[in-house]
């Protein structure tokens, strides 16, 4: 993916980063909050590999949505919602290239995995 695609996250900027689960899945936690840098570099490593997709996805079918809120040092956020479709697999909605609109379809199977991860008990 080339860097116009999505602006490029530094994790050395990131506050914390709070993760909601909106899936089916009640055996885990509703919200988890993430401090930990190591964990805050895995997902911000993740975050800066997705690949925009160029065509359209169905998100009208699905079987729920992790929403990730990304708070930085200077008190702004970015926020992803990595949504399982029905259809299309496990696909992130995130900012356009611009930064301005949240209209954007991206894929990292390994974003999904790694916060998943971070919520099933110890």
């Amino acid at each position: 993916m080339s860097i116009d695609m999505h602006q490029i996250i530094s994790s050395k900027d990131v506050k914390g980063i709070e993760i909601w689960n909106g899936t089916n899945n009640q055996y885990i936690t509703k919200k988890i909050f993430v401090t930990d840098r190591l964990q805050i570099d895995w997902l911000i490593r993740e975050v800066n590999r997705m690949t925009a997709l160029d065509s359209e996805v169905n998100v009208k079918s699905s079987f729920g949505a992790y929403d990730m809120k990304i708070e930085m040092d200077n008190n702004t956020e970015k926020k992803f919602a990595v949504i399982y479709t029905t259809y299309g697999g496990v696909v992130i909605l995130g900012y356009n290239k611009s930064g301005t609109v949240m209209n954007q379809y991206y894929k990292n199977d390994d974003l999904e995995r790694a916060i998943l991860h971070l919520f099933q008990p110890n």
